[in-house]
């Protein structure tokens, strides 16, 4: 549970000034909070800008804890806390906000009329939600077991899935390899169900796509998946209302021409939190192609001014990408490599240093480390790693340990990665033939990490067998207000 407070306090000088001021919270008061809280929201009477956004403080369990202050373009009477280096703030913990006048000011250039204070603590969240062949499973991932398994409506494959929590509610969102013919390329549902529910898509034919493209929005609100249309052969990105399941609009890619090949690679939105740009990587027998779409007010981007229409940036063709406020990765189909996309567009090759295939990759929340997992990797090389300081060109390959119960399970690929959302830890899921195994990492900071032990009674550093048998892992946003 948390508590709001708000207090007035009298400027001297400043009778019959208008002066904007904090109207509440989120968390308010008396909210329960269902897992670790990504940001705190300060709410203003009128729109507001950050006048010293170092003008207030954050305790967590009564200690100093980093954050910094943000904004949305579509949201100007609020202001946003969010951790720094980290996905969200530490879970069951007291969290404390004290807000100085200072921080903001309004359109007639006066700081605020009141400081407030609030103090919450920030809930668990313990299951991670993985696709199986046909279905989805909702895994607790301290010790592994499945709590719940819902089938895919068509018994489908899933090729993504994501878990937002607004409010109170929680839904598990599905990004199938196709529908059938039946509308069932992207569905969701809520823990304890039992079933899915479709979300109806705009399309000319079946909606398909070989590999996960879907992505939620910094607030939870929005969703968007990318598919390619079966009737057109064009690439369409369709825009998810969160809180009502239904599809508020669709963009067909220019960037991307329309033809037999061409299919979504990966899709990835920046963690920079004020920014709502995403990034869309497809290909077709030509080749690969990186578009960019600005969320609000959705649409894509034109990346070449000197040739006519919409263009994207050429890339190899690739798989898994990622993103950051001024770069984007796209992993090189078949490699290793990492292709290197700058916001200017000038493309670069970074070369890998594994033997391997990238199924996977994952960035760290501080934005210094890049991941790759692999497959048809050597020995138990099954990581390579990147850091800032040399620009990521640096590929390290990485050891990891498939013990379990003291002996390897012989690992043959990594399925996924998901970082915590409260914690420096992250978790990189592994196919083996006995089934899916866990193992735990702590990221140390500055390009460093290293693997936990998951099993305190054997010798040696030990991972999870998991009950369920992923082909996709999932990854958990929230919770965020209604």
């Amino acid at each position: 549970m948390g508590f709001l407070l708000l207090s007035l306090v009298a400027a001297c000088g400043t009778g019959g000034q208008n002066r904007p001021y904090v109207v509440g919270m989120w968390p308010a008061a008396g909210d329960p909070v269902l897992g670790p809280l990504p940001y705190v929201r300060i709410d203003y009477n009128e729109p507001v800008r950050l006048l010293n956004p170092f003008d207030y403080s954050v305790s967590v369990n009564a200690g100093a804890f980093s954050t910094f202050a943000t904004q949305f373009p579509d949201d100007p009477n609020s202001v946003y806390i969010w951790p720094t280096g980290r996905r969200g703030y530490p879970e069951d913990s007291e969290i404390g906000l004290f807000v100085s006048q200072g921080l903001v000011i309004n359109g007639l250039q006066h700081y605020a009329s009141n400081t407030a204070s609030l103090a919450t603590r920030s809930g668990i969240e313990n299951t991670l939600p993985v696709g199986e062949l046909g279905a989805v499973s909702l895994v607790d991932c301290v010790s592994g077991t499945t709590a719940e398994t819902v089938p895919a409506p068509g018994a489908h494959d899933p090729v993504a899935v994501l878990g937002t929590t607004r409010g109170m509610t929680r839904r598990i969102w599905v990004q199938f390899d196709g529908d059938g013919g039946v509308g069932t390329s992207l569905a969701w549902f809520a823990p304890g169900d039992g079933a899915m529910t479709p979300v109806p898509l705009t399309s000319t034919g079946e909606l398909t796509t070989p590999a996960g493209a879907m992505v939620v929005g910094p607030r939870g609100r929005l969703l968007f998946a990318a598919f390619r249309d079966e009737g057109t052969g064009a690439i369409s990105v369709h825009r998810i209302d969160t809180d009502t399941g239904m599809e508020t609009g669709v963009l067909v890619l220019e960037s991307q021409t329309p033809g037999a090949t061409a299919v979504p690679r990966g899709m990835a939105i920046p963690p920079r939190v004020e920014l709502t740009v995403i990034h869309v990587a497809t290909e077709d027998a030509g080749g690969g192609t990186l578009a960019r779409i600005d969320a609000v007010p959705f649409t894509e981007r034109d990346l070449d001014t000197e040739t006519a229409g919409i263009q994207g940036v050429a890339v190899p063709a690739g798989g898994p990408c990622l993103s950051t406020d001024n770069r984007t990765w796209v992993a090189k189909d078949g490699t290793s490599d990492l292709t290197l996309v700058p916001q200017s567009g000038d493309i670069a090759d970074l070369p890998g240093s594994a033997t391997g295939v990238t199924t996977a990759l994952a960035l760290s929340p501080d934005e210094q480390l890049v991941l790759h997992g692999l497959s048809g990797f050597a020995g138990i090389e099954m990581l390579q790693s990147r850091t800032l300081p040399a620009e990521f060109t640096n590929p390290t390959a990485v050891e990891v340990s498939d013990d379990v119960g003291g002996a390897s399970a012989g690992a043959t690929a990594v399925i996924g990665f998901s970082w915590l959302v409260s914690s420096d830890n992250f978790l990189v899921v592994l196919d083996t033939p006995g089934g899916a195994i866990l193992t735990e990492w702590t990221y140390l900071g500055g390009g460093s990490f290293e693997q936990c032990d998951l099993d305190a009674g054997t010798d040696g550093v030990q991972a999870l067998p998991l009950a369920a048998s992923p082909i996709v892992l999932g990854t958990n946003h929230g919770p965020f207000p209604d």
